[in-house]
């Protein structure tokens, strides 16, 4: 009917303004990637007029008027044949200049939504606080999509080439999930490998690309120039990977090199300018934004305003994920709560948005060692997410998250009960996948890495079988259903920690043998040597040849994966301080006490710097400083150094707890050395009844308390009585009146 094709007519209108406009951006793009700010901008501004052409356009046909100009009539004539002109440019800059990774070309829907779980997904975050991990996926989630451009062959003739842009998705995902960014492709291989990991600084550009986009007719030249200078800036530091030989700013290709990771913390420090950036043009759009009365759009002002507010927490959860891989902990907990806000007042407080946000804030809350906060943060989650559905990744990753707080606490048992929980829903998950066809690599990786985790508390609980037995099945998951790119991460971890077993079992060839495997699946999977995780195996090698008393060649280890470590992360990072204190264990057994300070002193710093003053993981270098205090006879800096231990322990974990007796029981220690016995005996009475309430009057550490104890307390009442006999037979010698009429009898002198 004429009413249908002039509907048609409209809709295909309407899709050519989108797609010129999409063009128009992307030329943009080009030239700003060349320096050409100026040429970037003409294209910007060309873009806005196309964009409000189509508003224009849309209102008439509401109205029953559609007299839509011509597209060629909004330009100045020359724009179109440059459009033509560039675009081989354009399509030869996105294959080579990837702001996202890869996507297949053909996928069906299953596989799609299969991909947004393994983005989504929640893994177990590692227990150990000295090996944080960094964020899986970052915020900028916005659809990508291949837009048919025409272009000219060499002969002339205009075909599709397919050009990568940006589209903004109906809804923004789940919150990123603070774990390692691995994304598991190549689905139709049976063995499946695991990427390198994308640009956080590519995903906030994009971000921030889509926000200026999101202008509108408005005008956003100002950004567009902020959008220039941080493409430049991606560019400067791509060029400087690739001159130093590794690759830090990702195109999506992967490569073997390992990344210089410094380089990728100054990339991270400009992609939190870029979403701060981001977010001054949001709040700008919607300030701009105006939704007269009778607007003849689809879209009301309240869904706008909703979508605005949404697209701010993702760049909130987006800087906080950049915080943490920067360990600066306050900030990424600042903006974590900020973005649980916003999503709280726009989506309510049942959201699975508003659930994987509470479970960031709950895993940091956790490493801060606020573990009653932390638990409550987890326990609402997993409440949301069962909500929806009983069993899922994010329900099981939340039970792992509040298996982690048992495990911080030393509750081993408890840790190992939601660890199971969330180990037979993997399970479950990865058996669902297969059954209906679909990838099950994440739910696997999951798998193995729960067992990985439960194989580490088996170790502390000292049932080293079943340790063995959970590390080798994990192995087994992995190296079976991955090649060794793919698996190589988890195996070469899960080595090194069955040679942490074998050392506890005092099986030093063996240990020293999974380490080298370890050591060497590590180099293939990275490329290099110079990488942190081979710095840290080395460490472990270092320890083994320590046990063996050849401290040469410990030292010699240390002090090179100290070196790998200060290269790749920075002399700041937490990671070092491990590596240093061992340094300085290693000069205080040489008696070289002044230089096993400065390492220790070095070691707090950084600790310090990274967690806080107040923070478990500071505890143990402060012990070995105070340790060497005594030891030098410097009892009053020993004395105040404990005592700042015993406040930590206090507010960590209550004043009824063996670590608290543990802390009295070494101040009494200093006291006894200091002469001060009465002290002393304050604080062993304390440590005395605490092992009691806490581990029982039979346990072992009870009875060498009140050993001490009853010696100190018969000290004190022997030296008591001898100082009251003293002063007994002084007073009665003062009454005696003196014959002599020496003030003291000389040598020889016997008095009548």
């Amino acid at each position: 009917s004429p009413q249908g094709s002039k509907s048609a007519e409209s809709e295909e209108a309407i899709k050519s303004l989108n797609d010129l406009a999409q063009t128009l951006s992307s030329l943009g793009k080009v030239h700003s990637l060349r320096g050409e700010d100026e040429t970037a901008v003409k294209y910007y501004n060309e873009k806005t007029k196309v964009q409000a052409l189509r508003i224009k356009y849309i209102e008439e046909q509401s109205v029953g008027n559609a007299g839509c100009q011509g597209i060629g009539g909004v330009f100045g004539g020359t724009i179109l044949e440059e459009i033509n002109d560039d675009v081989k440019a354009l399509d030869e800059l996105f294959r080579g200049f990837g702001f996202s990774l890869k996507e297949k070309k053909e996928e069906k829907s299953e596989n799609r939504d299969d991909c947004e779980d393994s983005r989504s997904a929640s893994q177990h975050s590692c227990s150990s606080s000295s090996s944080r991990k960094s964020s899986k996926k970052s915020r900028s989630e916005t659809a990508r999509s291949n837009v048919e451009v025409p272009t000219n062959d060499s002969e002339g003739n205009t075909s599709p080439s397919k050009i990568r842009c940006l589209s903004i998705s109906p809804q923004p995902p789940l919150p990123p999930i603070r774990q390692t960014r691995l994304e598991t492709f190549s689905d139709s291989n049976s063995r499946g490998n695991v990427v390198q990991e994308d640009s956080e600084l590519v995903d906030a550009i994009d971000s921030y690309r889509t926000t200026i986009d999101s202008f509108g007719e408005r005008n956003s030249e100002r950004h567009e120039r902020k959008y220039a200078e941080y493409v430049r800036k991606y560019e400067s530091l791509k060029s400087s990977a690739s001159s130093r030989g590794g690759s830090t700013v990702s195109s999506g290709n992967h490569s073997a090199l390992a990344p210089d990771l410094q380089l990728q913390r100054r990339e991270w420090k400009v992609a939190l300018d870029v979403y701060e950036s981001a977010l001054t043009a949001q709040d700008e759009v919607v300030s701009r934004t105006n939704f007269g009365p009778g607007t003849p759009r689809k879209r009301t002002a309240s869904e706008y305003g909703q979508e605005a507010q949404l697209n701010v927490a993702s760049l909130l959860i987006a800087q906080g994920g950049l915080y943490y891989k920067l360990n600066h902990v306050q900030k990424e907990l600042s903006k974590y709560r900020e973005a649980l806000k916003v999503y709280q007042d726009t989506l309510g407080r049942d959201h699975p948005h508003v659930a994987g946000t509470m479970k960031n804030i709950g895993m940091v809350m956790a490493e801060m060692g606020h573990y009653d906060e932390a638990t409550l943060m987890f326990k609402d989650a997993e409440m949301i997410y069962r909500s929806f559905d009983h069993t899922t990744h994010e329900v099981a990753g939340v039970l792992s998250c509040m298996g982690n707080v048992h495990n911080r606490q030393g509750d081993f048992d408890g840790a190992l009960k939601f660890y199971g929980d969330a180990l037979a829903m993997y399970k479950l998950l990865s058996k669902r996948s297969r059954d209906a066809g679909h990838s099950a690599h994440l739910a696997l990786q999951e798998t193995a890495s729960t067992l990985k985790v439960m194989g580490m508390v088996h170790t502390k609980l000292g049932t080293l079988d079943e340790a063995m037995i959970c590390f080798q099945e994990a192995i087994d998951i992995m190296r079976f259903n991955f090649d060794e790119m793919g698996s190589g991460p988890i195996v070469f971890s899960i080595l090194s920690r069955i040679g942490g077993i074998f050392s506890k079992m005092n099986k030093l060839d063996e240990a020293m043998s999974h380490y080298h495997e370890s050591y060497d699946v590590a180099a293939r999977v990275f490329g290099t040597t110079d990488h942190p995780e081979l710095a840290k195996i080395l460490h472990h090698i270092g320890g083994i040849h320590q046990r063996e008393n050849d401290w040469q060649e410990a030292m010699r280890c240390y002090k090179t994966a100290a070196r790998i470590l200060q290269a790749t992360l920075g002399k700041d990072d937490p990671a070092i301080a491990t590596t240093l204190v061992c340094i300085g264990n290693l000069h205080y057994l040489s008696n070289n006490l002044d230089q096993a300070m400065n390492y220790y002193n070095e070691a707090l710093r950084i600790n310090r710097l990274a967690y806080g003053t107040k923070h478990a993981d500071v505890i143990p270098t402060m012990k070995s400083i105070a340790i060497i205090h005594v030891k030098k006879g410097s009892f009053d800096e020993a004395i105040g150094v404990f005592t700042q231990v015993l406040q930590i322990k206090l507010s960590e974990v209550g004043r009824s707890h063996p670590e608290v007796a543990s802390a009295h029981k070494r101040l009494g220690n200093v006291y006894w050395q200091k002469g001060e016995k009465a002290a002393a005996e304050i604080h062993y009475s304390k440590a005395l009844h605490i092992y009691s309430s806490c581990l029982g009057d039979d346990h072992e550490a009870t009875r060498g308390v009140r050993a001490i104890v009853d010696k100190v307390v018969k000290e004190l009442d022997d030296s008591a009585s001898t100082r009251q006999q003293t002063e007994t037979n002084a007073e009665a010698d003062a009454r005696i009146p003196s014959t002599s009429f020496f003030k003291r009898a000389p040598k020889g002198y016997e008095s009548l």
